[in-house]
């Protein structure tokens, strides 16, 4: 999904380095596979997840964030 210039996954990737945070960061407080998060980050989570799972992780992942998500 894009969201004006940026992909949600490029909006997720910005916010993570944005807090110094590295993927094993994310995973160790979110629980949330290290690859799930990549793929997120690469807005290729729809091709390794059933929309169900995709949507709760990217909820979880934006939630931690702290950032909106709808999704």
């Amino acid at each position: 999904m894009v969201v004006g210039m940026n992909t949600i996954g490029e909006i997720f990737k910005r916010e993570r380095e944005k807090k110094n945070l590295s993927i094993e960061d994310v995973h160790q407080a979110t629980k949330i596979h290290p690859s799930v998060i990549s793929a997120i980050e690469k807005d290729k989570v729809g091709r390794i997840l059933s929309p169900v799972y995709a949507k709760k992780f990217i909820s979880k992942y934006a939630q931690f964030l702290g950032i909106a998500a709808e999704v």
